[in-house]
């Protein structure tokens, strides 16, 4: 059914499943952590658990083509498939102790701080340039997050700098898949790297002695409904978009999530929306905005450049 919608839609199409996978992911983790007595790494196991129980359950054993392709892929792509999986254990836990620390609204505003490690390591390692109209865009969204860190009451310097973890990790994540010249499937790496999660994290808080067993199934209904999407919909969607749209595109689609997971937290977590708050995601979004139209500006120009000498 995919391939009969146009390449483009086709990124639209995933991008758009991609931000309502997550922003599903951000409210239910949040309800979750609100609902429930035990500790932030319990119920992220918990969720992690559930939701891939979900995926594997629902998806994987129904669907002969894609339990056929788990096996080989692991065998073919394991290295890889392991540096993802460490990586993914190192966002999924700073991300959920920043979730414990830091309103959920505020916490879809800072997740954007991904694009700025991004920016750097795309100039440190992809060998991008800049021009300096980017580089004051890249300073106005830095500015922006800035603001929204000093909120008094809805943010922790460790949650903040947890939430900067999780962006390097997950930033690193996306500089490996650019870099790595084997093509592999997306749905596979998605439920490795989520099995992954699972299984460390549970040894590590096992071998600490700090695992809670006790969950109220309220809790462990919507933290595994949650994780289902933010964990394995969401972001096989958002890998297999990248065959189809350039990654100024999908960013850019992504900006959306705060503002959806901003106005949602306000009207299902009764969050505050403060002046402070929505002057620093406006002040971030438009930075973020500004550096991603005049990306695509260049790249357009760059593209008309022989056809212009050509003429010429």
């Amino acid at each position: 059914m995919l391939n009969s919608i146009p390449v483009q839609w086709r990124g639209f199409s995933l991008a758009a499943l991609a931000m309502i996978s997550f922003t599903i992911g951000s409210l239910g983790t949040k309800l979750a952590l609100n609902a429930s007595a035990i500790d932030f790494y319990s119920i992220a196991i918990w969720g992690w658990g559930s939701g891939m129980v979900a995926a594997t359950l629902f998806f994987f054993l129904p669907l002969k083509s894609q339990r056929e392709e788990l096996l080989p892929e692991l065998k073919k792509h394991k290295q890889f498939f392991g540096i993802i999986s460490v990586l993914t254990l190192i966002n999924g836990s700073t991300w959920f102790y920043g979730m414990s620390q830091i309103n959920g609204g505020v916490v879809a505003l800072l997740d954007q701080n991904v694009i700025v490690w991004s920016f750097l390591l795309g100039a440190l390692f992809l060998g991008e340039r800049f021009s300096w109209r980017q580089l004051s865009a890249i300073s106005i969204t830095i500015l922006g997050l800035v603001i929204i860190s000093n909120l008094k009451g809805e943010v922790t310097l460790l949650g903040i700098l947890c939430l900067l973890t999780c962006g390097l990790s997950i930033s690193l994540q996306s500089l490996l898949i650019k870099k790595y010249k084997l093509p592999f499937n997306a749905l596979a790496l998605a439920f490795w790297r989520g099995w992954a999660m699972v299984i460390f994290s549970f040894l590590i808080s096992l071998s600490l002695g700090i695992f809670q067993s006790q969950i109220e199934l309220y809790a462990l209904i919507t933290v595994g409904v949650a994780q289902f999407f933010g964990l394995f919909v969401g972001r096989a969607a958002y890998i297999k978009a990248h065959e189809f749209l350039p990654m100024s595109h999908l960013s850019f689609l992504m900006l959306g999530i705060p503002i959806i997971v901003l106005l949602s937290s306000f009207v299902v977590l009764n969050e505050p929306v403060s002046l402070q708050k929505i002057i620093g995601a406006l002040v971030m979004l438009s930075g973020l905005i500004w550096f991603f139209t005049r990306k695509a500006k260049r790249a357009k120009q760059k593209k008309a450049e022989p056809l212009v000498s050509g003429l010429n």
